[in-house]
């Protein structure tokens, strides 16, 4: 399976391709001038940064962001700042841009100086199978100090953390993780092998 990880020279972009190594599918690292607009693939949007800016670089590459915005993917996958972007609009430092709008939600500081980082462990029931299976513990890992709130109409499914922002997302072809899976260790790469292998 081929997996295209958007490197936009910002964010963890190693790191997450190591991940999808790791989980056992091929990490092509995808800037502007090698797009291929007309081969379907998963796209994954690495995290870490500043979301505002990240969306600013995404659009300073047409060809990757039209790509996104026509649905010329098979999945779209966004980890931590690549999550929030998917967002109507991101706010970040005072500032605001408009998101891909790719789910009814809004990326937003998660309180004033409030950082979110450490272990955690997923409460949503849909990992019990998994757990119960493999006699793990559902832990990931956080770092971020914003957060995507989806809209009261929001259908997708949404695991909402105790501090009211979105865990995960799960919207037909979309997927959306606030935490790092790529940090994750063993379930980390379980959930890399669930998501990437459709």
């Amino acid at each position: 399976m081929r997996v295209s990880v958007i490197d936009l020279g910002i964010g963890n972009v190693l790191s997450v391709a190591s991940w999808i190594k790791r989980c056992g599918f091929e990490a092509n690292l995808i800037q502007d001038e090698n797009w291929r607009s007309n081969t379907k693939s998963i796209i994954v949007l690495p995290g870490v940064g500043n979301s505002v800016s990240y969306m600013r670089a995404l659009q300073n590459r047409p060809a990757l962001y039209n790509a996104i915005q026509n649905g010329n993917y098979s999945q779209l996958v966004g980890i931590c700042a690549g999550f929030q972007v998917l967002s109507s609009s991101v706010s970040e430092e005072g500032k605001t841009e408009q998101g891909l709008g790719k789910i009814e939600a809004h990326s937003k500081p998660i309180g004033h100086n409030t950082f979110h980082n450490g272990w955690e462990t997923l409460t949503s029931s849909h990992f019990t199978v998994i757990e119960k299976r493999l006699n793990i513990r559902r832990k990931v890992y956080f770092n971020h100090g914003c957060g995507v709130y989806t809209t009261p109409s929001y259908n997708g499914l949404d695991d909402t953390n105790k501090l009211g922002f979105s865990n995960f997302i799960i919207e037909d072809n979309i997927i959306g993780l606030q935490f790092h899976p790529e940090k994750s260790g063993v379930f980390g790469e379980i959930i890399g092998r669930s998501i990437l292998g459709v």
